[in-house]
């Protein structure tokens, strides 16, 4: 971020790509911003040899206007891999793009807009592009204590990559409802708790739903370095050919805020 507050994680351990990752959680990228313009950027190599052959380069770059009207921002993640030996390299790649424009009504309700675009060929993903928009309701609580909910109508259209699979190729599209519920609760001076929950139910097709939920503890070493922990749960009741409905994924860094 600007004003010298950039983060840099190092040593993400014990994490790995969810198979359907079909919900994408920007909102802790939202908090914090400061006033006006700000951005930043992320670049990643994970080279690997012996048992597990991998090059894997990832991008992320993030762009934010927070002002007492409202908040623009705009995420753009990109990644590559190549698995395999040298003569039998297997290549995939991904491409997310999200924006968000949130308009200040009168505190604490706001009015979100939002566009989605993503390519991932590691979900078996063709093009998945989703729009929507709706009411949200944020509320600092005192003492470091904060929650948010938000409710949106979203239009979504998906298609699958072509292949031997029984439903390569397929196009999906119809309405979604989009709702989430995020909380930030301090456990001491040094430790916070963050825990962010989505649900998509289709319209009309209640059945036919997606749950993402993100929680964190952060603890706080000193000035600069915490150490996050976090637990990822995926779930999708309707996953494509060979996917699992169900991911969970255990997470922890080492941020060190400059």
């Amino acid at each position: 971020m600007s004003r010298a507050r950039t983060a840099l994680l190092i040593g993400l351990l014990l994490a790995t790509a969810p198979t359907q990752a079909q919900i994408v959680n920007v909102l802790p990228l939202a908090r914090s911003l400061p006033a006006g313009w700000s951005g930043s950027a992320q670049l990643s190599l994970d080279l690997r040899s012996g048992n597990t052959a991998l090059t894997q380069f990832q991008s992320r770059g993030q762009l934010a206007h927070l002002s007492k009207s409202g908040l623009l921002l705009g995420v753009l993640r990109s990644e590559l891999r190549a698995q395999g030996r040298r003569t039998q390299r297997r290549f995939a790649n991904a491409t997310f793009i999200h924006i968000r424009y949130r308009h200040t009504l009168a505190l604490p309700w706001q009015w979100e807009w939002f566009a989605q675009y993503e390519f991932d060929e590691f979900r078996r993903l063709a093009l998945r592009a989703l729009v929507g928009s709706g009411p949200r309701f944020q509320q600092e609580m005192g003492r470091g204590s904060f929650v948010a909910l938000g409710v949106a109508v979203m239009g979504e259209y998906e298609r699958l990559r072509t292949g031997a699979e029984p439903d390569a190729g397929a196009v999906a599209q119809g309405v979604r409802l989009s709702s989430y519920l995020s909380v930030e609760l301090p456990l001491s001076q040094r430790a916070l708790m963050k825990e962010t929950v989505f649900i998509q139910p289709r319209w009309g097709n209640w059945d036919d739903f997606r749950l993402l939920s993100e929680l964190t503890l952060s603890a706080a070493l000193s000035q600069r370095i915490t150490l996050p922990v976090g637990l990822v749960l995926r779930h999708d009741s309707r996953p494509p050919s060979g996917v699992e409905p169900t991911d969970v994924a255990f997470q922890t860094a080492i941020q060190f805020r400059l």
